[in-house]
């Protein structure tokens, strides 16, 4: 990684990045147990369990009560590492003839509804200075389509897994969208 690549990234972020491969190993084993749960799960349980592994409304608003700004940083600022780095990174993948987009992720309407306007359109009129292709999925799907806040569940999985395969054949295909 060069000099400018290495500034976008904090001092942990780059312990983690710059791990040699005993440390990847031990640093990957703390994914074992939740990968054999989670297959076990799926493999145990009916489709009607997987299917509704959704918070109750009771619980989603308690969480949602929680200004959106505690869960990430604002992204107002003019100048911060992350839109250098997205800027960066969209420059070096066009530099080496990758084209891209980008997703806005899907968020449940709870969660979505106090993130502040100011913000949103912030990040709508950055992501479009930057002349990437970008979808908007934080509004398309209901809260029941939502494990809890920011994970949707197995149906919200299959419905996003349909619009974005729909959109990566358009793209692919160079058809308009």
């Amino acid at each position: 990684m060069d000099g400018y690549s290495r500034s976008l990234y904090t001092t942990e972020q780059l312990a983690l990045i710059d791990q040699n491969t005993i440390e990847q190993q031990i640093f990957k084993r703390k994914f074992i147990i939740p990968a054999i749960r989670s297959l076990l799960g799926i493999h145990l349980q009916e489709r009607a369990n997987i299917v509704n592994d959704t918070m109750s409304p009771e619980q989603k608003n308690i969480i949602a009560k929680i200004p959106y700004d505690a869960f990430l940083a604002p992204v107002y600022q003019d100048d911060n590492n992350q839109k250098r780095a997205f800027v960066h990174l969209n420059n070096e993948l066009a530099r080496n003839n990758i084209s891209v987009m980008y997703v806005n992720m899907p968020l449940d309407p709870l969660r979505s509804g106090t993130i502040p306007d100011t913000t949103r359109e912030n990040f709508f009129t950055f992501m479009n200075s930057t002349g990437v292709k970008n979808y908007d999925f934080e509004q398309r799907y209901a809260g029941y389509d939502f494990h809890d806040l920011v994970h949707q569940n197995k149906y919200g999985r299959e419905k996003f897994s349909r619009d974005i395969a729909s959109i990566i054949s358009r793209e692919v295909n160079g058809d308009a969208v």
